[in-house]
Parts: C-alpha cells; sequence; structure tokens
C-alpha cells in the first residue's frame, strides 16, 4: 500500500514523489487501521504487528509529514513514533 497524499490532513492529494527534499519515514501508531482507513494512506506500505500499524514510505516534505500525522490523529490513534529511514532502506 502507498501513501497517495494527505497533505494538510486533506486525503485525496497526490504526491510527485520525484522531490529533492523527499524522505523516506516509518511512522508507528498504536491500533489497527481498517482497510478503509488505509485506502486515505495508499502510498504509504502498513504492517500491522501486535499493538501497532507501521506506515512507511517516501513523503515528499515536511508539511507532507505533517498532513499524515494530522490525518492520524484526527482519525483517533496515538502516535508511537516517528522515524526517518536511512537512504538506502527499502
Amino acid at each position: 500500500m502507498a501513501l497517495s497524499a494527505v497533505q494538510g490532513g486533506v486525503p485525496g492529494m497526490h504526491w510527485e514523489v520525484g522531490s529533492l527534499l523527499a524522505k523516506a519515514f516509518e511512522i508507528h501508531v498504536r491500533g489497527a487501521l481498517t482497510r478503509e482507513q488505509l485506502e486515505e494512506f495508499e502510498n504509504l506500505t502498513a504492517v500491522a504487528v501486535p499493538a501497532e500499524t507501521i506506515l512507511s514510505g517516501v513523503i515528499p516534505d515536511q508539511s507532507a509529514l505533517y498532513g499524515v500525522l494530522n490525518r492520524l490523529q484526527s482519525l483517533g490513534f496515538e502516535l508511537v513514533e516517528v522515524r526517518p529511514l536511512k537512504e538506502d532502506a527499502p
């Protein structure tokens, strides 16, 4: 699953990921996202682990990252961790 962009917390806006500012992130939230919720984050990969969901992928800039975090918060998820991934990580 990849992330289509939740810039400014508004689902459905699509990113151009070719930006030099784009970075890969891993976002951990407590709980499991439903299939419908995951569709909002279609450009991010989602992995469910006990008690958490990990979303990972390239996010084009800081504004888009805040948009993703705001959307997760508005859905009621508790943020556990946000971690930038090394450039050579998948």
